[in-house]
């Protein structure tokens, strides 16, 4: 995942292997599920997936808060919180709007079947 701020800087996080987790899933398929209640951080978990061979989203369109916010302190004691940079997915890619998924369906339990139909059915 990439972290764009507005003066263009980024930077990017990836996996690496850890001594909990022996087994190769680079190549399994990925179902990722996504409703109005993913935000923030979980919606920087499906980005994380975004542009990812061998995976497909379903669900409904996520938040759109995938961005990182900063508090500046004002004179007076109070604080303003701005939204100083966005998650961007491996190609680039911001969602300010959310993510929406490939496989739109009406409720959690239809992207459940949606998502079990689609990873028994593929090769």
């Amino acid at each position: 995942m990439t972290r764009r701020t507005p003066d263009g800087k980024t930077r990017t996080w990836r996996s690496r292997a850890t001594p909990e987790c022996r087994v190769d899933l680079s190549r399994s398929r990925v179902a990722v599920l996504l409703g109005p209640g993913t935000a923030s951080s979980g919606e920087g978990v499906a980005i994380a997936f975004r542009a990812r061979p061998g995976t497909r989203f379903f669900g409904q369109p996520t938040a759109g808060l995938a961005t990182s916010n900063t508090t500046f302190p004002l004179p007076d004691g109070g604080a303003l919180f701005l939204t100083t940079s966005a998650m961007a997915d491996r190609e680039g890619t911001e969602y300010p709007q959310g993510i929406v998924p490939e496989s739109v369906v009406r409720d959690e339990q239809d992207a459940f079947t949606a998502a079990k139909e689609w990873l028994r059915l593929t090769p």
